[in-house]
């Protein structure tokens, strides 16, 4: 979990909008000691330090078919940071967002999460909550940034 906060507070805005083939799909770019996500039409960088993060090959379906959807894993750890970046316009807000993942939560019968807190990490307003798991833990954290073009829910996966 920890990871996953540190991750969110690297976002900051660089200087003009890259250009590219694609500018609304996500550039991951590997360095030598981390990963670089942006999304070249804006101007939101975030850098993830590996740390024995591996980028997973496009595999996207479903909730995860977005063009902006980046997955990292530390497979020894156990640990996954995933997530994607949104068009601000495009997000109504943390509470109608988590409103409407509990609704289709309900609706498909999945379990509902435990310890759901909403916080403020950095410039945030993320949900943080605990999904149930016979062995270890199971913690994400869904996040937006007011005032910026991006919004970027993630999620961490510990057993």
């Amino acid at each position: 979990m920890t990871q996953a906060i540190e991750a969110l507070k690297t976002l900051r805005i660089a200087g003009e909008p890259q250009k590219s083939e694609e500018p609304d799909r996500i550039a991951v770019v590997e360095l030598a000691d981390s990963y670089e996500l942006t999304v070249p039409v804006s101007r939101l960088l975030m850098s993830i330090p590996k740390e024995g993060l591996v980028q997973v090959p496009d595999n996207r379906e479903g909730s995860t078919a977005s063009k902006r959807y980046f997955y990292l894993e530390d497979k020894q750890k156990h640990l996954i940071l995933s997530g994607w970046f949104e068009a601000q316009e495009e997000f109504r807000g943390i509470e109608k967002f988590w409103a409407s993942e509990i609704g289709a939560w309900k609706q498909k019968k999945i379990p509902l999460p435990e310890e759901t807190a909403f916080k403020k990490i950095g410039n945030w307003d993320a949900v943080v909550y605990q999904m149930h798991r016979a062995a270890g833990s199971n913690p994400h954290i869904r996040a937006h940034s007011p005032g910026r073009n991006l919004d970027r829910p993630s999620s961490i996966d510990r057993v």
